[in-house]
C-alpha cells in the first residue's frame, strides 16, 4: 500500500510513503530524505512507526518517530503523517496523505 499528499491524479507530491506488513519506507524528494520504520509501541502507550531518517544533514542517519494522525474532516484522506525526533520535535510533514495506486508525480523542488 502507497500513501502520498500528491491531488486526486497522483500528481504534486512532496512525500510518498510505502507500507509493507509492519514497516514503513517514506520518500521526500525535495529535501533528499529517506525514512524507514517498524510500527511499534511507545514508552508513552501511543503508537507509531519507530526508525531512522537519512538526509543531507543527518548522511549516517538519526532516529526518528513518523505519526499517524486521524482526520476525520477529510473523508478521502488516511490521515496526518508526520515525522518527529525523538524528543517529539517536528521534522518533517505533517502531510494530509490519501491510498494512492499507480504511478505518482512529484512536486517541482526549489531552486
Amino acid at each position: 500500500m502507497r500513501w502520498a499528499n500528491a491531488n486526486k491524479s497522483n500528481e504534486g507530491a512532496a512525500a510518498l510513503a510505502s507500507l509493507e506488513a509492519q514497516g514503513m519506507q517514506l520518500v521526500i524528494p525535495c529535501g533528499q530524505v529517506t525514512y524507514e520504520g517498524r510500527w511499534g509501541k511507545l514508552p508513552d502507550g501511543s503508537i507509531a512507526f519507530v526508525g531512522r531518517y537519512v538526509s543531507p544533514n543527518a548522511p549516517d542517519g538519526q532516529p526518528a518517530i513518523a505519526r499517524v494522525g486521524a482526520a476525520p474532516n477529510e473523508p478521502d484522506a488516511v490521515g496526518w503523517l508526520q515525522i518527529e525526533d525523538a524528543s517529539g520535535s517536528e521534522l518533517f510533514g505533517p502531510w494530509l496523505v490519501r491510498k494512492v495506486d499507480g504511478q505518482v508525480s512529484f512536486t517541482a523542488c526549489a531552486p
